[in-house]
C-alpha cells in the first residue's frame, strides 16, 4: 500500500469488529466503503462515527462523505485497495463472500478476514487470488491494545507480509507476523 494508491477500503460486516476496523481507516484518511445485511449497521456505525468526530481529535477532520454505505457485496469492493471481511466467523459463509469479493474487486486488492478462528491456510484454500488473501486479528479483546496478528497462509509470499505489518503501523497498530 503506496501513499500514491487510491485510499478507498471495503468493511464486510459492521458488527463491533467491522466498526473498528471502518474507524480505524477512517482516522488514517482513507475513504470507507460498508456492507453489511444488517439494516440497523448503518445506524450503529454513522452514530460512533459522529461520537469519534466529537470525542477524538484525530476524526475532527474527517468528512462525514468518507464514510458510504452499500447494498451489496458486488458494489461495495468496487475501486478498494484493501477488502476488510468481518463476517461470522463460519468457513461457508467467507467462501461465499470471497467468491463474489474476488469476482468483483480489483486483482490485486488485499482480502483481509478478521477471522477467530480461522488461518490463512482455510482462508486461501478457496481463493482462486490466494497470496492476497489472509487473516488478520486481534491479539487481545477488540483492538484495546492495537497489536494484530498477521497469520502466514501456504501462499502468503513473505515480502508481501513484510508490507502489510509496515502498512498496518500506518493505522496505529502494532502487527505481529505469525508464521505457520
Amino acid at each position: 500500500m503506496s501513499g500514491d494508491e487510491e485510499k478507498t477500503v471495503a468493511i464486510i460486516g459492521c458488527g463491533t469488529v467491522g466498526r473498528n476496523w471502518a474507524l480505524l481507516f477512517l482516522r488514517a484518511g482513507w475513504r470507507v466503503r460498508v456492507f453489511d445485511p444488517d439494516p440497523l449497521a448503518e445506524e450503529k456505525m454513522r452514530r460512533l462515527f459522529q461520537q469519534a468526530q466529537t470525542e477524538i481529535s484525530a476524526f475532527e477532520k474527517v468528512q462525514d462523505t468518507a464514510l458510504s454505505f452499500h447494498k451489496g457485496l458486488s458494489e461495495v469492493v468496487q475501486g478498494a485497495v484493501w477488502i476488510q471481511e468481518s463476517a461470522p466467523d463460519r468457513l461457508d459463509l467467507k467462501r461465499q463472500i470471497y467468491h463474489i469479493v474476488q469476482a468483483h474487486s480489483q486483482p490485486s486488492a488485499l482480502i483481509a478476514s478478521s477471522s477467530e478462528t480461522l488461518t490463512s491456510a482455510d482462508i486461501q484454500a478457496s481463493a482462486t487470488r490466494a497470496k492476497y488473501m489472509l487473516v488478520i486479528r486481534p491479539l487481545s479483546a477488540g483492538f484495546t491494545t492495537e497489536k494484530v496478528g498477521v497469520l502466514e497462509g501456504p501462499l502468503s509470499p513473505l515480502e508481501l507480509l513484510a508490507q502489510l505489518s509496515e502498512f498496518l503501523k500506518t493505522l496505529g497498530l502494532d502487527p505481529r507476523i505469525i508464521l505457520a
